[in-house]
């Protein structure tokens, strides 16, 4: 595997040992490291603490629960090696240097007691009406769809907050930013200004209210041309509509953006790269340490580091296509990884020879 990946993983296990707190006459004391690589061993498996302590009888999942604090810190670790990734592929030019970005609401299913302010409402998932809701910041550049930063979204927080948080992680990675491509859940007045007041290009899908309707309904008829200025209180905007075969159905979606030349159509076309965080998403759970904790900090930091070892798959799969003109899926990966961190070299070899190289698209 690549000389930087390798350095990350070791460098990540190294600074996530930092994390862990044994007590004074613990036999880990001089060896939080193993804790470390137990941890993120853990993720790349897509267990639970539990069934990773099962498997390798020591650490035991208390032993490892109790001794890892959640501070403020995972946060920073995250971010440093979230930068240099992008940043390794910026000097290898394999990024834009002003990217599309995409702003999203995520959503998780949660079936605890919500006693907390980090519990939404809502009537989206099964079996619950409870989820657990980041605001996630990502790269909308299709088969590079890093995920820059995710935010803890609470009941009472300001979407504006959300964007200000969101956005300053973004100019950690990039000077400039391209058009973003901002879920409808923001779709509200202050965000609209917010977007103006910071001079940042922006194309959302608009929410389908009573007045929207309306629109949509006279465009259909033709009393009404494909692109009207809009205002959403003192604010003025441009609106467009676009027809779209969606589930075998013709439908008619309306944007709203600050852009004041665009082609409808073409602009249009850029919207579904917001849609790869929610492939992004399902790909990010294959890394997550799986738990039923209450605890919304372990959570969070259970998602970020998740979404580091996705960014490091993907990192991985461009540099290896770039130079070898093949994708490596997230199995073979997984076994790499085990091989960095416990150097398993026969384990991974026998895996590699035996299913010759089925885990490769070519």
């Amino acid at each position: 595997m690549n000389k930087f990946v390798k350095r990350i993983f070791k460098e990540v296990g190294s600074k996530l040992a930092s994390l862990f707190k044994p007590g004074k006459t613990s036999k880990y004391k001089n060896h939080k490291s193993k804790l470390a690589k137990t941890l993120i061993k853990t993720a790349v498996a897509n267990e639970t603490i539990e069934e990773r302590a099962s498997k390798q009888n020591k650490p035991s999942a208390d032993t490892m629960l109790r001794q890892l604090h959640c501070n403020e810190k995972y946060l920073d670790i995250i971010d440093s090696e979230n930068v240099r990734i992008i940043n390794s592929l910026k000097r290898k030019k394999l990024l834009p240097n002003i990217p599309k970005i995409a702003i999203d609401f995520t959503d998780s299913a949660y079936y605890g007691r919500s006693n907390s302010f980090e519990i939404i409402g809502s009537n989206q998932v099964d079996g619950t009406n409870s989820v657990i809701r980041k605001a996630v910041l990502s790269l909308a550049e299709r088969g590079k769809s890093f995920i820059l930063a995710c935010k803890r979204v609470f009941q009472t927080e300001r979407k504006t907050d959300i964007l200000n948080y969101l956005i300053a992680k973004a100019n950690k990675f990039f000077k400039n930013l391209g058009l973003i491509l901002v879920d409808r859940g923001f779709f509200a007045i202050e965000v609209i200004k917010w977007f103006i007041a910071k001079d940042l290009r922006f194309l959302m899908l608009a929410i389908r209210n009573k007045r929207v309707s309306k629109l949509i309904k006279q465009f259909d008829e033709g009393k009404i041309p494909q692109i009207i200025d809009y205002s959403m209180g003192d604010v003025a905007l441009k609106m467009f509509f676009v027809k779209k075969v969606i589930d075998g159905e013709q439908r008619i979606l309306a944007f709203v953006t600050n852009l004041d030349n665009f082609v409808p159509e073409l602009l249009a076309s850029e919207y579904p790269n917001r849609w790869l965080i929610e492939t992004a998403h399902r790909e990010v759970e294959k890394f997550m340490i799986r738990t039923t904790s209450n605890d919304m900090a372990l959570r969070h930091f259970f998602h970020l580091l998740a979404c580091l070892i996705y960014n490091l798959w993907i990192y991985c799969r461009l540099t290896v296509q770039d130079q070898y003109g093949i994708k490596l899926r997230s199995y073979t990966f997984k076994l790499l990884v085990i091989d960095i961190l416990f150097e398993d070299f026969w384990r991974t070899t026998i895996f590699l020879l035996t299913s010759s190289f089925k885990s490769i698209e070519r």
